[in-house]
């Protein structure tokens, strides 16, 4: 997730280094420096912007944990999701259409009064987002991915829209630094959950996978 902007705030522009490192991000005023961890290593999505706002130097890579992941815990996921389909929460962005640029959540104002965040993206810019809303385009994609779809069609939907906002923008690195984004990326350019395991780890997706639990 990216950092909530509930007041005016200037997000950081984050740029990719050509190094490896087991520091991750390294932090100036206004800039976040991306590094490539090492084999096994991955930087943390959801630390990245509040490290940076906590005033932090670095960001350091975390070692994959070997998370029990079985493979129906997904089709539990997609069962969950598909619940939500009916809820019949029509809420939509009342002014713009996405992505929609936005400095505080006031900016991202619903048709029925409520608002969704603004949160900080992943690029050069250092531009914020509004997040999606129920009845946008997207989440319904992910409730028929979720109902009618695939394990693989639903995970590349659920990524798209749990990091709509950090894909925003086409940073080079993004998918060799976060976990998250390298499966999303792999997925959208036609793989399947088997061909990521064989060619790179169960660790890796299962760490994906664990998040998705949990969000």
């Amino acid at each position: 997730m990216g950092v909530w902007v509930g007041w005016a705030i200037t997000c950081p522009q984050v740029t990719c280094s050509d190094s490896e490192s087991h520091i991750c991000a390294q932090y100036t005023p206004g800039q976040v420096q991306l590094s490539v961890c090492p084999d096994s290593y991955w930087c943390d999505l959801d630390l990245l912007y509040s490290s940076y706002f906590a005033k932090e130097p670095v960001l350091i890579c975390t070692r994959e944990d070997e998370v029990d992941i079985k493979p129906g815990y997904l089709r539990i996921l997609m069962e969950e999701v598909c619940l939500q389909r009916n809820n019949n929460d029509n809420r939509r962005l009342a002014q713009g259409n996405h992505p929609h640029r936005c400095e505080t959540n006031q900016d991202c104002m619903l048709e029925d009064g409520s608002q969704v965040e603004c949160v900080c993206g992943l690029g050069a810019s250092g531009s914020s987002y509004c997040e999606l809303a129920p009845k946008d385009p997207q989440v319904q994609a992910l409730y028929s991915a979720a109902c009618e779809g695939t394990g693989d069609q639903f995970l590349k939907e659920f990524l798209s829209t749990r990091h709509f906002v950090h894909l925003q923008e086409a940073l080079p690195c993004r998918a060799l630094v976060f976990a998250d984004l390298a499966v999303y990326e792999f997925l959208q350019a036609g793989g399947s959950v088997t061909d990521f395991i064989q060619r790179h780890s169960a660790a890796f997706l299962t760490l994906t996978l664990s998040s998705l639990l949990v969000a």
